[in-house]
């Protein structure tokens, strides 16, 4: 449940943020009334997104902007056409196929 309370914040605040406890517990665990906003810019490792095209949860405008946060060269893979809710990543038949090898493959290529 905080996950996904997490991910509405995030999507409200428009970036990739910590955590909202609200502004006392901000305070002691961020030394700021707000959260304060993750930093992308030391990532060097390759990247592989999944985006399912009949997800409800997390619009595609949503995704499309979550690559903006990452260091350019780093998305390696980027899928946005899976036919894919937000849980038939796990839950799907067919997620092994279309999800599941097309990650280990990418891992593999990538040591």
């Amino acid at each position: 449940l905080k996950n996904i309370k997490h991910l509405v914040q995030c999507g409200r605040a428009g970036r990739l943020q910590h955590y909202d406890y609200g502004r006392e517990e901000n305070i002691r665990r961020y030394d700021s009334p707000f959260p304060t906003e993750y930093s992308l810019d030391g990532l060097t490792t390759p990247t592989a997104l999944f985006y399912g095209t009949k997800d409800r949860m997390v619009p595609l405008e949503s995704h499309n902007s979550t690559l903006d946060f990452f260091p350019e060269g780093t998305v390696a893979v980027s899928n946005f056409s899976l036919p894919f809710g937000h849980t038939d990543f796990v839950w799907a038949p067919e997620a092994r196929e279309l999800v599941y090898e097309p990650i280990v493959e990418f891992v593999r290529s990538t040591l």
